[in-house]
C-alpha cells in the first residue's frame, strides 16, 4: 500500500479545510498481508491492521492536530503506529521534514472527472496558486443539482488595478503569437518598437509581414527556441482569427489554427516557472454571429479556463470581440488594467459582456412525448460503457430500438468465463491471467500481461452491455461495430454500413472521451492531440461521415467542466467547451436540432462507481450529483418533443456551481434562492385621485441599468413595449386587482432617450386618466427646458395608449405554421438583423430571444424564448414587453427581399391582445420549447401562440418605418419544417 502526499501549499489546505501552514508532504509504504501468510514466510508482522483499539479513521485530512497530510492520514498514522509500537501514538508529522514546493505537484493517480467511459481526471491544484476570492460573499446555491444554461449578459468594467504588478496590452519583449499573417501586419510595427517576438502560423501561400517570423510546428526549430524564449519577458499575448471568412463552418480547424494551439502550448512549457511573474492573453476576433461564439474560438478560450487555475489568474485572460485589431487590443489594455475575476470576457459592439449561469428548469407538467418508438434507430459513438451505457439500457428497456455501438474496444476472445465474471472477481482473475503470460513460451513480461487483462476487463465491460442491449432489444437489433471515430476513414466505413441497413437514423449520441490530465510542466502536445482528436475530430468525423442523411436529433455528451475549468485539464476543457459552442451554433445556423448536454457528476455510474474515485472528487468539493434514475430521466426530457431551444444545458450540482463561483465570482449570482421582493417600474404616483395619477419617472443609475440593452446609434433608448408595461403598471393603480387584456391606439411619438449611467435634465412623467368604466389612458410625456430652468416646450408627448381592464376571451387564427402552399425548399433561414454590427439597432441580454426565424414566401415564422433569472428587472413586468418587443421585429422582413431586412422603429400599434395575464419569465418557465410566432407580410399583423395554438398575443394594425436596410443574406441552408 502506497501513498503520496504532494502539493503542501495553501490551495491545498484550503481544499482540506487546514490552516496553510498545516500540512505536509510525505511518500508513507506499507506492506499488508494476512496473519497465516506472513508466518508462513517468515515475514516480520509489525502490527495488525484490525486491532480495534487502534483502528485508524479513514478520512480525507486530519483536522486534530497542528500539521498533516492531504489525503493520506490514515496510512500515515498507520506507519508512525507500527514503526514505533512501544511509543505513544505518533505524529506522523515529524517522519517526513517539510518540502519547499515552489511549483505544481508531480501528478500520481488524478481525480476523474465525469462524463463517460474513460473518465478524464483531475490534478491537485499548482502549490502556487492562491485559491481565487475565498473571502467573497456569494449567494446561497439551492442545494440540488439543477438544469441550467450559461448566457452573456451586460456587465459593467470592475475598478482599476493599480497594483505594482499590473500588465498591459503589449508589454515589451513579450511573445505574440497569431494565426494570420493579416492580423500580424496590423500590430508588427508596435511589436518592433517594443521588441516583442511576433510568430504567425499561418500556412497561406506568402511570407509573413516584415518583423514576423513563421511557425510551421513543433518541428520548426526556428522561432520558437529555448534561446529566443529566455531572451524575452514571460507575457505571452495570442491574438486569433475565427470569423466566418476565414474559419468556414462546418469544418475542422484549420491548420493556422491547431499550429496555433502547439505554438502557444510550447511557448507556455518553454517559458516554464518563469510564467509565475508572467500573463497570458487571448484575443479572439470572432463575428459573433447570432450573439455566438464560434466553435474554434472556445477552444483557446476553454484552454485558458483551465489555465487560470495554473497561471497568474488577474493576468491570465481570454477576451472574445467583434472590434477591429485596433480597438480589440484597446479592449484587451482595459481588461488587464481591471481588477478583474473572470477569466473570459466578450465584447459585442463595444459593449462588454460576461457569462452568468441561469436556472434553466423543465416544467414537470409539460406535456411531452418520446421521439422513440420500436422502429427508431440509435447510433451510439462511444457508448458501451459508462453513462452513455447506462442510458442506452434504459432507452432498450422503454422502445426496444436499433442500436448501433461505435468503439474502440476489441471484444473478440471475450469468453463467457470473462464475460459472466462479477466485478469482485477482477482481482482473481487477472493474477491467473498474469501468471499464464509470464509462464507462456515464448513468456511476456508482467507489464505486458497486465495491459492485455486491463483491455479484456474492458471488452467484457462492452460484451457485457451488449449481452444486455440485446436481451431487451433482441440479438439481430444490436449492433456493434470496431470504430475509431478519430479516423475520418474508417467512421465514414461505419457510417455507410448503418446507412445500407438504415437510410434514416433517429438519434446519434457522441459520447466518446480521451482524458491525459497533467498540470503545464507535465503536459505534452501528444496528450493534447489524443484528447482533442477524440472529442472534436471525433465530432467532426461523424459529422462528416452522417451528412448524407443527417440523424433526426445530434446529441453530444459533454461536461460542464468550462464552467470552472479544472487544472491540468487544458485539453479536456476545452473540448468540452467546442462541443457546447458547436451545438448552439449549428442549432442557430444550421440544418438540424443539435444539442450538447453538460453533465455533471454522475454518483452511480461512470468513473463514481468506487469508492476512491467518490473520496477523490471530495477532495476538490464535488461530492454530489445525478443517481442513475436521475440521470436517465434527465437525458429523456432533453430528447423528449417537443425539443427546448436550449441546446447547451448544463446538469450541475451545488458543489459544482459553488467551485464555478470561485473560479468566476459573481456568475451563478442568478442563482440566488431568496424570494425576489416585490418590484415596479414607477413606484407611488406623486399625484393620485379616483380617476387619475402621475408619477415622475426619473432614472436611476444602479435600478435601471437594465435600459443599456436597448440601443439605438449606440445610445439607450426606452424600447416601446417596455413603454407599454410602465403604462399597464399605471393602469393598475387605477383598477387595482386587474390585468391588461386589450390596448389600443398606441401610438409613439418621440424617441425616450434613456440612459441610466447619464440620466441628463428630462424629467419624464406618466399620467393615467380614467376615459370610461373599462378603458384607462396612459401618456408619456416631458418638459424642455433652457439651461436657465426657463420651460420652452410642455408636455411634449412621447407616447400614449389606452388600456381596457376586463378579460376577454381571444381565439388564435390559423397560425400558418406550414408551408403556406409552397414547397418546404421555398422557407429561408434567417437571422434576427439587430444582432449584427451594420444594424443601427442593437440589443443585448434578455431582447436576444428571437430564434428559428423561417421566411416564406407570406409569412415569417419563429420561436421566441429567453432566460431570466427571478430577479431579473423584466422578470416581474405586468405583461410580456420581451416577447411584444419580438413580435414587433417580426415586421422587419419584407416579401420579396431575401438578401436584405429593414432595422425599423415602432410608431403605432393599433391594438394587442393578452388573453392571459403573464410575465416574459413566466412563459419561458411553461414553454421551454418556444412560442411560436407568426408575422402576416402582407398585413404586418403578429400572432404568438403555444405550441398546441392556444393565443398568447396578437399585434394588429403594427406601424413601423424603416431607418435602415442592411444586407442580411438567408443562413446557408433552409431547415426542414417541423
Amino acid at each position: 500500500m502506497l501513498g503520496t502526499a504532494l502539493g503542501a501549499g495553501p490551495l491545498s489546505a484550503a481544499l482540506a479545510e487546514t490552516p496553510p501552514d498545516a500540512l505536509r508532504e510525505g511518500t508513507f509504504l506499507l506492506a499488508v498481508t494476512t496473519a497465516d501468510l506472513a508466518a508462513h514466510t517468515g515475514l516480520p508482522v509489525l502490527g495488525a491492521l484490525n486491532d480495534p483499539a487502534n483502528t485508524p479513521a479513514w478520512t480525507t485530512t486530519r483536522t486534530d492536530r497542528p500539521t498533516a497530510y492531504f489525503g493520506i492520514d490514515p496510512l500515515a498514522d498507520a506507519v508512525a503506529r507500527l514503526a514505533a509500537p512501544a511509543e505513544p501514538r505518533a505524529d506522523p508529522s515529524a517522519a517526513v521534514a517539510p518540502t519547499a514546493s515552489s511549483g505544481g505537484p508531480t501528478p500520481t493517480a488524478p481525480p476523474r472527472r465525469p462524463e463517460d467511459d474513460e473518465m478524464p481526471g483531475t490534478l491537485p491544484l499548482p502549490a502556487n496558486a492562491q485559491p481565487p476570492h475565498l473571502g467573497r460573499t456569494r449567494p446561497a446555491a439551492p442545494a440540488a443539482t439543477l438544469r441550467t444554461a450559461l448566457v452573456l449578459r451586460r456587465s459593467a468594467l470592475p475598478p482599476a488595478d493599480h497594483g505594482p504588478d499590473r500588465v498591459g496590452a503589449l508589454p515589451p519583449s513579450c511573445l505574440v503569437l497569431t494565426n494570420s499573417h493579416a492580423l500580424a501586419a496590423t500590430i508588427a510595427p508596435r511589436c518592433q518598437a517594443r521588441r516583442a517576438l511576433l510568430v504567425s502560423t499561418d500556412d497561406t501561400d506568402g511570407a509573413p509581414p516584415d518583423g514576423a517570423r513563421r511557425w510551421t510546428g513543433p518541428s520548426d526549430g526556428a522561432a520558437l527556441t529555448g534561446e529566443r524564449l529566455a531572451a524575452l519577458r514571460p507575457h505571452v499575448r495570442v491574438l486569433v482569427d475565427v470569423r466566418p471568412e476565414t474559419t468556414p463552418w462546418p469544418g475542422p480547424p484549420p491548420t493556422a489554427l491547431t499550429r496555433l494551439h502547439d505554438a502557444l502550448l510550447t511557448a507556455l512549457k518553454g517559458f516554464g516557472p518563469r510564467m509565475a511573474d508572467g500573463s497570458l492573453a487571448v484575443v479572439v476576433h470572432d463575428a459573433l454571429t447570432a450573439g455566438l461564439g464560434h466553435p474554434h474560438g472556445a477552444l483557446l478560450t476553454g484552454m485558458v479556463r483551465s489555465l487560470a487555475w495554473e497561471l497568474p489568474r488577474r493576468h491570465t485572460l481570454a477576451l472574445v470581440t467583434d472590434a477591429a485589431p485596433r480597438q480589440a487590443l484597446s479592449q484587451l489594455a482595459t481588461e488587464l488594467a481591471a481588477d478583474r475575476d473572470r477569466p473570459v470576457v466578450h465584447y459585442s459592439n463595444g459593449t462588454r459582456l460576461t457569462e452568468h449561469l441561469l436556472a434553466a428548469p423543465l416544467p414537470a407538467d409539460r406535456e411531452t412525448g418520446s421521439p422513440l418508438t420500436a422502429d427508431s434507430v440509435l447510433v451510439a459513438a462511444g457508448g458501451a460503457r459508462g453513462i452513455t451505457a447506462t442510458i442506452l439500457r434504459d432507452l432498450a428497456a422503454r422502445h426496444r430500438p436499433t442500436i448501433w455501438l461505435l468503439g474502440t474496444t476489441p471484444i473478440d476472445g471475450i469468453g463467457d468465463d470473462l464475460a459472466l465474471a462479477a466485478p469482485e472477481a477482477e482481482g482473481t482473475l487477472r493474477r491467473a491471467h498474469i501468471a499464464r503470460a509470464v509462464s507462456a513460451r515464448p513468456p511476456r513480461s508482467v507489464a505486458a500481461a497486465n495491459r492485455e487483462f486491463t483491455a479484456l476487463w474492458q471488452g467484457r465491460e462492452v460484451v457485457a452491455n451488449l449481452r444486455r442491449l440485446r436481451a431487451l432489444c433482441g440479438a439481430d437489433r444490436v449492433h456493434y461495430l470496431r470504430c475509431d471515430i478519430t479516423d475520418a476513414a474508417a467512421t465514414a466505413r461505419a457510417a455507410r454500413t448503418v446507412l445500407a441497413h438504415h437510410p434514416r437514423i433517429d438519434l446519434l449520441i457522441h459520447a466518446a472521451t480521451r482524458s491525459r490530465p497533467a498540470l503545464l510542466a507535465a503536459k505534452t502536445l501528444q496528450d493534447v492531440h489524443h484528447v482533442l482528436d477524440t472529442k472534436v475530430g471525433g465530432y467532426l468525423n461523424l459529422k462528416a461521415a452522417f451528412a448524407p442523411s443527417p440523424p433526426a436529433l445530434w446529441c453530444n455528451f459533454g461536461s460542464d467542466v468550462p464552467l470552472f475549468g479544472f487544472p491540468g485539464d487544458l485539453d479536456y476543457v476545452a473540448a468540452n467547451a467546442f462541443l457546447g459552442a458547436a451545438a448552439r451554433y449549428d442549432s442557430a445556423l444550421g440544418t438540424g436540432r443539435e444539442i450538447t448536454i453538460g453533465w455533471g457528476l454522475w454518483t452511480e455510474s461512470g468513473f463514481a462507481a468506487g469508492e476512491l474515485e467518490r473520496e477523490r472528487t471530495r477532495r476538490f468539493g464535488l461530492a454530489t450529483g445525478l443517481t442513475d434514475a436521475e440521470g436517465t430521466a434527465a437525458f429523456r426530457s432533453e430528447i423528449a418533443d417537443p425539443r427546448t431551444l436550449e441546446a447547451h444545458p448544463l446538469w450541475t450540482s451545488p458543489s459544482e456551481r459553488a467551485l464555478a463561483e470561485r473560479h468566476s465570482p459573481g456568475i451563478t449570482a442568478a442563482l440566488d434562492p431568496d424570494p425576489p421582493a416585490s418590484r415596479t417600474l414607477l413606484g407611488a404616483p406623486d399625484r393620485q385621485g379616483t380617476d387619475h395619477a402621475e408619477w415622475t419617472w426619473t432614472l436611476d443609475p444602479h435600478r435601471d441599468t437594465y435600459l443599456l440593452d436597448h440601443t439605438l446609434d449606440q445610445r439607450p433608448v426606452l424600447a416601446g413595449t417596455l413603454f407599454l408595461a410602465l403604462a399597464a403598471e399605471a393602469a393598475g393603480a387605477l383598477a387595482p386587482g386587474t390585468s391588461p387584456t386589450t390596448l389600443e391606439n398606441a401610438r409613439f411619438h418621440e424617441y425616450v432617450w434613456a440612459d441610466p449611467t447619464h440620466p441628463g435634465p428630462t424629467k419624464y412623467r406618466i399620467t393615467a386618466r380614467r376615459s370610461g368604466p373599462t378603458r384607462i389612458q396612459v401618456a408619456m410625456l416631458s418638459d424642455i427646458t433652457a439651461p436657465d430652468g426657463k420651460t420652452l416646450v410642455k408636455d411634449r408627448r412621447h407616447a400614449g395608449v389606452d388600456i381596457r381592464t376586463p378579460n376577454a376571451t381571444a381565439t388564435a387564427p390559423d397560425p400558418a405554421h406550414g408551408t403556406d402552399g409552397q414547397p418546404p425548399v421555398t422557407r429561408l433561414r434567417r437571422l434576427d438583423p439587430t444582432w449584427q454590427s451594420r444594424s443601427p439597432l442593437r440589443l443585448f441580454g434578455p431582447f436576444r430571444n428571437l430564434l428559428d426565424v423561417e421566411q416564406t414566401p407570406t409569412h415569417i415564422h419563429a420561436r421566441w424564448h429567453t432566460h431570466l433569472g427571478p430577479h431579473d428587472p423584466y422578470a416581474q413586468l405586468p405583461l410580456p414587453a420581451l416577447l411584444l418587443d419580438a413580435m414587433v421585429r417580426t415586421t422587419f422582413f419584407n416579401a420579396g427581399e431575401p438578401e436584405h431586412t429593414h432595422i425599423r422603429v415602432l410608431r403605432g400599434i393599433d391594438r394587442i391582445e393578452l388573453p392571459t395575464a403573464c410575465s416574459d419569465r413566466e412563459l419561458s418557465l411553461r414553454h421551454p420549447e418556444g412560442i411560436p410566432l407568426t408575422c402576416d407580410l402582407a398585413t404586418d399583423d403578429c400572432t404568438a401562440t403555444t405550441p398546441s395554438g392556444r393565443l398568447v398575443a396578437r399585434l394588429t394594425g403594427v406601424d413601423t418605418p424603416a431607418v435602415a436596410r442592411i444586407a442580411s443574406p438567408p443562413v446557408r441552408t433552409p431547415r426542414t419544417p417541423r
